[in-house]
């Protein structure tokens, strides 16, 4: 199998809160030696089968995904990954969603020092994701200069679901898209379930169950992705690019062809957009293949792909090491050609993350 980019690689905690503690400003350590303090996840659902493939963990608990040396021999070798965008702890991204704005922003400055220490600059396939408290958006466009330094981030990773109140493309995090597009990094924004002080996943309220969280991961995606084409984000930052991960991709078509056809008949409502909202989606956004969704046919996935209108939408990711997780080799439907599949699984990240 020829080198594969994968764009959506854990690389977890040991344990969190001790291996953020020696990162943290000594003016916060007693959040958590004194405070009690255990970690910002706050997910409403428990998660029975495990975050982890089982055989990604070793015999006394630890995680696989925890250290450089298990990764590289689980999973870099084992795939022939040619390079791999690390995208962290799904639950550190929760400090979007805390209610003290300069707590979250310090232990967002913890674990981006614990990823870059921890992580970068062991092995050349391996490009990293920093992560920001948006709740003070200067802050966290400060945070993304200070981080932009090291050659090896390519990307600001952020939970799909915007916090508080109020769409990821509303003007107030400005500050952040103008940080991201000026040190050229990707926005990328990946499933997140935690609660906290921020709304519903859906406007049906909370799933009662991680199924139904799971199952229905699309729909804040489509919302944030909604916004970001008629509310004029790409127009202010015309260098900003968004790669969506673990939101599925099967909604897209039919969210493009809605906006097309609203922009047909109401584009004089918004003034701004001086192209189909679909033209705007081509030069700016990716998606990520895991979760790939599963046709009763496979061959209907292949199809699918065609209606989404352009065969440079999508970069494979495996979400190692997670239960879910996609192998390179398996994944994909039968019908794609060849050259899509190189698309999918090389050439399309490799242009947008700016790699090699």
């Amino acid at each position: 199998m020829t080198g594969v980019i994968d764009c959506d690689i854990h690389n977890e905690f040991t344990n969190y809160v001790e291996d953020i503690l020696p990162y943290l400003h000594s003016d916060w350590r007693h959040y958590i030696t004194n405070g009690g303090f255990r970690g910002v996840a706050m997910r409403p659902f428990a998660i029975w089968q495990g975050g982890e493939r089982k055989d990604t963990r070793f015999p006394d608990g630890r995680k696989g995904s925890s250290t450089y040396e298990s990764m590289r021999k689980l999973h870099l070798d084992e795939w022939n990954i040619e390079y791999g965008i690390l995208t962290g702890s799904v639950s550190s991204l929760a400090v979007n969603y805390l209610g003290q704005p300069d707590w979250a922003s310090a232990l967002a400055s913890a674990t981006n020092d614990w990823t870059m220490d921890r992580w970068l600059g062991k092995d050349a396939r391996l490009k990293g994701s920093i992560v920001v408290s948006a709740q003070h958006p200067e802050k966290a466009a400060r945070e993304i200069d200070r981080c932009a330094e090291n050659p090896d981030v390519v990307q600001v990773i952020f939970p799909t679901r915007s916090p508080a109140t109020g769409a990821w493309a509303d003007e107030r995090y400005d500050p952040i898209w103008r940080a991201v597009e000026r040190n050229d990094l990707v926005a990328g924004f990946h499933i997140a379930l935690d609660g906290g002080n921020v709304p519903a996943p859906t406007t049906a309220g909370w799933p009662r169950s991680y199924f139904e969280a799971s199952a229905g991961c699309g729909i804040p995606a489509q919302s944030e992705l909604l916004a970001f084409l008629c509310r004029g984000t790409f127009i202010r930052f015309p260098g900003l690019r968004v790669a969506m991960l673990e939101n599925g991709f099967g909604w897209f078509p039919s969210l493009l062809w809605r906006l097309d056809q609203h922009w047909r008949e109401l584009r004089a409502e918004l003034p701004w957009l001086k192209r189909k909202p679909s033209e705007y989606a081509r030069e700016h956004v990716k998606f990520s293949t895991q979760p790939i969704e599963e046709p009763f046919q496979a061959r209907d996935l292949a199809k699918l792909i065609d209606l989404m209108g352009s065969d440079e939408y999508l970069m494979f990711s495996s979400d190692f090491p997670h239960w879910n997780f996609d192998s390179p080799e398996r994944s994909l439907p039968p019908g794609l050609s060849q050259d899509v599949r190189q698309k999918i699984l090389t050439t399309d990240a490799r242009d947008f993350y700016r790699l090699g």
